[in-house]
């Protein structure tokens, strides 16, 4: 499994149009209340040829105007423009993705992450 976070500045339809067509995967996001349609959330790859659809997706996502943000088993910070993006909901200029979209669940409302048990 593959876990690709994504912002998408013009909401829900331009992720759905952008993967139309690219097996194995589905996502999930969130988007706060107000005018603005911004989604944040994540696509996940499973199955066969995870390394082949990942690039198919970033490329999709991309092509439709959608930030990829680094991977987030890695140190690497977000890029500026993802920063300008989330910052509204308390995420910094240096935090990774894995710490960004911590923040994000958080402030979603979601249940809490827990770490894997087994």
């Amino acid at each position: 499994m593959i876990q690709i976070h994504f912002i998408s500045p013009t909401g829900a339809a331009a992720v759905q149009k952008a993967l139309l067509g690219i097996p194995n995967q589905r996502t999930h996001g969130w988007r706060a209340e107000g005018d603005d349609k911004t989604v944040i959330g994540v696509c996940i790859v499973d199955g066969h040829n995870t390394d082949i659809i990942q690039h198919d997706v970033c490329d999709a996502f991309e092509a439709a105007g959608i930030h990829v943000l680094p991977d987030h088993r890695t140190n690497e910070p977000i890029a500026p423009e993802h920063h300008a993006l989330l910052k509204q909901h308390g995420v910094a200029a240096a935090d990774t993705t894995k710490q960004a979209m911590t923040k994000i669940h958080k402030v979603s409302g979601f249940p809490p992450i827990r770490p894997p048990r087994f």
